[in-house]
């Protein structure tokens, strides 16, 4: 059986706004086994990126988490100081690199502070390491583009530099919180073929969060699905992209472009998420669902199912009739 990199349990993350403490991220569980990649889908504010941030106590000001996180690595299992980890074990990609790196601090710096945090190179040997770290990550002419300030790189580039200054820590896990939104399609799928290569080369495990499906099932290969702070579906990527069972993901999927399409206008999810500051009981998706009963809006949730495949919906079959 393989060895369990990151076990998530019972997650809730708070935060206080306006004097109101709401909880965004409500009891959410998952793993990641070695050398496997999770994908965390859901539309924006859903609690993928949250819940990826609680991970490494990266939460904004005034948030609180509490549950579970336990990190099983070579050297050992690690639980409740996330400090240890940090650098050690587990490296993280964020969403926008403009905001990410530091624009004071030229490229090659900063992926050489990350070097010698981890190795206690010297200046010389880090550099080095820089060169080569810049090189392997797919950044052309990487010497000259060392010495280059962020501004001076394009969007593609300073993703580039941000997973190269990421992969100096040598992670056995590796967070992407949408490291691809930003860019355009063509440097999204360079990106994303990057990040598939990496993995395969070094073994790693990755967490990869996204509201795009079909960008999760390039590099991953299990999935779950956020939907209002929980988890409503779990399972093999290309298991749920062809038959979801559960009506929140069979919406995200009908919502997404398809290039043989007639061109019609888009598929859409009636409504909104609900508030957060008053989540409704049973379903939280019942009152966009087409196929919701008086049932659904009482039941308590529950994610049924193994760990192969789990849903919360509780008239799956209602669904899959439906897709049939």
């Amino acid at each position: 059986m393989s060895r369990t990199v990151l076990s998530v349990d019972d997650l809730h993350v708070q935060l206080t706004l306006g004097g109101r403490t709401l909880s965004p991220v409500d009891g959410v569980s998952f793993h990641v086994a070695a050398g496997e990649s999770l994908g965390i889908v859901g539309e924006s504010g859903s609690g993928k990126s949250l819940s990826l941030r609680a991970v490494l106590g990266l939460l904004p000001s005034g948030g609180e988490s509490d549950g579970s996180i336990r990190f099983a690595f070579e050297r050992g299992e690690i639980s409740g100081d996330v400090e240890q980890v940090r650098g050690h074990g587990v490296a993280m990609v964020f969403q926008e690199p403009m905001t990410a790196l530091n624009p004071t601090m030229r490229a090659g710096d900063l992926i050489a502070e990350a070097v010698r945090v981890r190795s206690g190179l010297s200046r010389r040997a880090a550099k080095a390491r820089v060169i080569e770290l810049m090189a392997s990550v797919g950044i052309p002419d990487p010497a000259r583009r060392a010495r280059m300030w962020p501004h001076e790189l394009s969007g593609g580039l300073r993703q580039r530099v941000m997973i190269a200054a990421a992969l100096a820590t040598e992670p056995e896990l590796l967070l992407c919180d949408e490291p691809t939104t930003a860019l355009d399609v063509t440097i999204q799928d360079q990106i994303l073929g990057l990040l598939r290569r990496l993995r395969e080369e070094r073994g790693m495990s990755m967490v990869f969060v996204s509201h795009d499906l079909a960008v999760v099932a390039e590099v991953c290969d299990r999935v779950a699905v956020m939907y209002a702070g929980r988890i409503v579906e779990t399972g093999p990527v290309d298991e749920v992209l062809r038959s979801p069972r559960h009506p929140y993901t069979a919406a995200l999927l009908a919502s997404a472009p398809s290039f043989q399409g007639g061109g019609g206008a888009l598929a859409t999810i009636p409504g909104s998420p609900p508030d957060p500051r008053e989540f409704p009981s049973g379903c939280r998706f019942a009152a966009r669902c087409a196929f919701a009963r008086d049932d659904c809006r009482q039941a308590p949730y529950t994610l049924a199912g193994d760990e192969h495949r789990a849903t919360a919906c509780i008239h799956p079959e209602v669904l899959m009739e439906a897709s049939a």
